[in-house]
């Protein structure tokens, strides 16, 4: 079974690289994971899936030899997006 949590940390990486790149950026020295946690997540959930997407992040991010240093940023946060 494919580890969902990495995957999504993957793109998550991959997709501000990739932004970056089509700006002309050719080095990052630094990436910050920003992640927002609903507070209906029970803390085993949060313990659980977040550092599945850490991991995702970081391997992307190290396979292109950038960036030196990554950050890990999780704020719990309640949306009221797209909720009726």
């Amino acid at each position: 079974m494919k580890c969902v949590g990495c995957t999504q940390g993957k793109l998550a990486s991959s997709a501000v690289l990739s932004n970056l790149y089509a700006m002309g950026v050719t080095e990052c020295d630094n990436m910050l994971m920003h992640v927002g946690v609903s507070q209906k997540m029970s803390d085993k959930e949060r313990d659980a899936v977040l550092p599945l997407l850490a991991t995702g992040f970081k391997v992307s991010a190290s396979a292109t030899s950038q960036p030196k240093h990554m950050k890990i940023l999780a704020l719990c946060v309640e949306s009221k997006v797209g909720m009726t």
